[in-house]
């Protein structure tokens, strides 16, 4: 299943391997060469862990929004 606002290029997969989901975030098309999702190269760690927090509890809720 794949979250949110990034439904097409994000999904709760992703988030088992954090070394792919912080490489999604930051550079979607070396993931996915079709992401439609901008990339976010200037994340910082802190803002790519508060990212994985926020997805994970996102996913365990059984959210899709």
């Amino acid at each position: 299943r794949c979250l949110s606002d990034w439904s097409s290029d994000v999904c709760s997969s992703d988030l088992a391997n954090e070394k792919r989901f912080r490489q999604t975030i930051r550079n979607p098309a070396s993931v996915n060469t079709g992401a439609k999702m901008p990339p976010h190269a200037s994340y910082d760690d802190a803002t790519l862990d508060a990212l994985t927090a926020y997805f994970k509890s996102f996913a365990a809720s059984g959210g899709n929004q």
